[in-house]
């Protein structure tokens, strides 16, 4: 699967569950929405590179979206849920 417009930056902190601090390499802070409610608790180390897209509507608070995360192992994990169904749909379909 292709996430058009995937940036990378590294975690900084996520809070309240939808938030999450993001640090580009360009020194740019972006605050991402985080689209997973559960506690992640494997999926948040500060530091871990991540990867997220943004978005220009006008209707949205959050202009960036928190896609995925490389864990500490070096697992690479997908923090946007609604994207699951789809990435298995695609490899089963390869």
């Amino acid at each position: 699967m292709i996430l058009p417009g995937l940036e990378q930056g590294v975690l900084l902190r996520r809070y309240k569950r939808f938030f999450a601090d993001i640090q580009c390499a360009d020194g740019e802070l972006v605050v991402a929405h985080c689209p997973n409610t559960g506690s992640m608790l494997n999926c948040t180390g500060e530091g871990w590179p991540v990867w997220f897209t943004r978005n220009n509507d006008p209707r949205r608070k959050l202009k960036a979206t928190w896609q995925l995360v490389q864990t500490g192992h070096g697992r690479l994990a997908c923090i946007n849920t609604a994207l699951a169904n789809t990435l298995v749909e695609e490899a089963l379909r390869h």
